[in-house]
């Protein structure tokens, strides 16, 4: 199973994976031919050089920098060849994942959405053998460098596709949300106004008015215009008022006499 997938959780999908040109196992075989020739041809011009030296009938005399470049040659060519198998670009419908190294493994991520432009660079030959070196812009973390990738305008075509939708799918949580808000703001209004007209009803209808004592005097009034006891008369204010109602009778029965 490839790395990446195992480091991608249940909430993104995984799109494609992607791999190194092979390219890079062409320059690893390149450098082994290259570093056992020099080798080759050193032996064969400096032989003659150094025969006092070292014995020219022993193989030491006619082999050992060829020996020494063949050995350089594998180093070099071990190292493109272990890039080349080791390295996996993952793109998921969140972010892109760069993993390289076989035992020092270096992980390299970034989301899709700091992710605002990428640059594909061909060099000499990949315009003819169908690969390029992708740079991706990112904000707030480093931009991501990878190396030259099979078919590189076909990774960013369904990486710019990643990245709308999930933009589209940003958005539409957005305007989910400001609609839930606006039908909350509409119900709370609604209750607003329903508490309005109670309110305004309430203000329309008629004061309560006091109890009228139909029998009282009109004597019985006193000089600020009362007309009669409040509604909450006390047991002493009843009887110091029905008190002053005999008195007040039993003089006008005394003057009218």
């Amino acid at each position: 199973m490839a790395f990446v997938e195992r480091v991608i959780d249940s909430e993104e999908t995984l799109i494609g994976i992607a791999s190194l040109h092979w390219i890079y196992a062409a320059q690893g075989f390149a450098w082994l031919l290259g570093f056992t020739f020099a080798g080759f041809f050193l032996d064969h011009f400096i032989t003659d050089f150094i025969h006092s030296f070292i014995d020219r009938g022993g193989f030491l005399a006619f082999n050992f920098f060829t020996i020494v470049g063949f050995i350089t040659g594998v180093f070099v060519s071990l190292f493109y060849f272990i890039k080349w198998i080791a390295t996996e670009i993952a793109l998921t419908s969140k972010r892109l994942i760069y993993k390289s190294g076989l035992i020092f493994v270096d992980v390299k991520e970034a989301d899709l959405e700091e992710i605002k432009g990428a640059d594909v660079d061909n060099g000499m030959l990949g315009i003819f053998l169908n690969y390029g070196y992708l740079f991706f812009d990112a904000r707030f973390i480093a931009n991501v460098d990878i190396p030259a990738v099979s078919h590189p305008y076909e990774f960013v075509k369904a990486m710019n596709k990643a990245r709308a939708a999930l933009k589209s799918d940003s958005m539409k949580s957005v305007l989910e949300n400001r609609e839930g808000q606006n039908s909350d703001a509409s119900s709370d209004k609604a209750e607003q106004d329903q508490d309005a007209q109670g309110v305004s009803k309430m203000e329309s209808q008629p004061a309560p008015t006091q109890p009228n004592y139909p029998d009282l005097d009109s004597d019985e009034q006193d000089a600020n215009g009362d007309q009669g006891p409040t509604v909450f008369e006390t047991k002493e204010t009843r009887r110091k008022r029905l008190k002053d109602r005999v008195l007040k009778s039993f003089k006008r029965k005394t003057e009218k006499a």
